[in-house]
C-alpha cells in the first residue's frame, strides 16, 4: 500500500509498540489520526494480547479502541472504513447510523460481530450497495487459496520432520 502513496498507521496500547512496526508504517494515536484518514483499513486486533491488569477483554475492548459513534464523528464524510480484521472491534449499531447519517461515506466488512449475521443485525437496516458491502468470511476458500495453504503446511511438517529426525 506505501508504494501506492498510502501512509500506513498501527494503533492500540502503546505497550504494544514495537520498533518492527517502523518497517512498515507509523504508531499513531487513533483519535488524532482519524480526521486524516480517507480509509481506515482495520486489519488485525489480538485480543488474546488484552488482560486484566490492563483493564482489557474482548468484550471491552472495543470501547477503547474500537470505532464507535464518537470515532465515525471524527472520520471524513468521505471516509470509508474497511474491517478485515475481527467482528468485536466494531459497534454494528454506531456504524450503521454512521452510515444512515453521512458521517462517513461507506464501509466493507470481511467480519461481523456474530457470524452468521443475525436478523436483528443493525446492519440489515442499510440496503445502498454503494454505502455498505459485507462479504462472507472466507478468504481462503478459493481452490487455489486452499491449495496454497496446504502446501505451506505440507512445507512445515517436511521442515518439523527433518528437524526430529535430525536429533
Amino acid at each position: 500500500l506505501q508504494k501506492l502513496g498510502a501512509r500506513l498507521y498501527f494503533t492500540g496500547p502503546a505497550a504494544w509498540y514495537s520498533e518492527e512496526f517502523d518497517d512498515y508504517g507509523h504508531y499513531a494515536n487513533l483519535d488524532r489520526i482519524l480526521p486524516e484518514l480517507d480509509v481506515h483499513m482495520l486489519l488485525r486486533v489480538q485480543h488474546e494480547r488484552h488482560d486484566s491488569e490492563r483493564g482489557f477483554s474482548k468484550e471491552t475492548y472495543h470501547k477503547t479502541y474500537g470505532l464507535t459513534y464518537d470515532r465515525y464523528d471524527k472520520m471524513k464524510p468521505s471516509a470509508i472504513f474497511l474491517n478485515l480484521g475481527r467482528g468485536p472491534i466494531v459497534v454494528e449499531e454506531d456504524l450503521a447510523d454512521a452510515l444512515e447519517s453521512g458521517q462517513i461515506a461507506a464501509a466493507g466488512l470481511d467480519v461481523l460481530c456474530t457470524e452468521p449475521m443475525s436478523a436483528t443485525n443493525p446492519l440489515l437496516r442499510i440496503k445502498d450497495s454503494k454505502k455498505l458491502l459485507i462479504t462472507p468470511h472466507i478468504a481462503w476458500a478459493s481452490v487455489e487459496a486452499r491449495t496454497s495453504l496446504m502446501n505451506i503446511i505440507l512445507g512445515q511438517i517436511q521442515d518439523w520432520k527433518k528437524e526430529t529426525e535430525a536429533m
